[in-house]
């Protein structure tokens, strides 16, 4: 007689929790219709944070001419960066820029071309 065993379960993998992901800059755009004036916050790999405005010039056709950079802090730490961009956000809005409309472009699905009940019929070329 022989003997049987049951099957031994593997062991199941270690669940690992993962850190959430911490941003490592931050950016508000502002325009005047055709001019942009960026708000950029990154991180530093000492965890400081760098902050500084650029202002991109465009000519009549849209086309970037110009683009300048001042207006350049450091702070400790993304939190007070983000405050004091708020900051200079709120006072370029008052001095005639407006926030920057849409939701950062990128990609846009068009619309289906078919559905799954209704599906193209193949080439019957040879």
């Amino acid at each position: 007689m022989s003997e049987t065993t049951a099957p031994v379960p593997a062991e199941a993998a270690p669940v690992v929790q993962t850190a959430a992901k911490v941003p490592q800059s931050y950016v508000r755009t502002l325009t005047d219709g055709g001019n942009q004036l960026q708000f950029i916050a990154t991180v530093k790999k000492d965890g400081s944070v760098n902050s500084y405005v650029v202002h991109r010039i465009n000519g009549p056709d849209g086309k970037l001419v110009k683009s300048e950079r001042g207006g350049t802090v450091s702070y400790p730490d993304l939190a007070s960066a983000k405050v004091a961009i708020e900051s200079g956000v709120k006072s370029a809005v008052k001095g005639g820029w407006s926030e920057r409309k849409g939701g950062g472009g990128g990609f846009k699905a068009r619309p289906d071309a078919f559905s799954l009940s209704n599906l193209p019929k193949p080439n019957k070329s040879k």
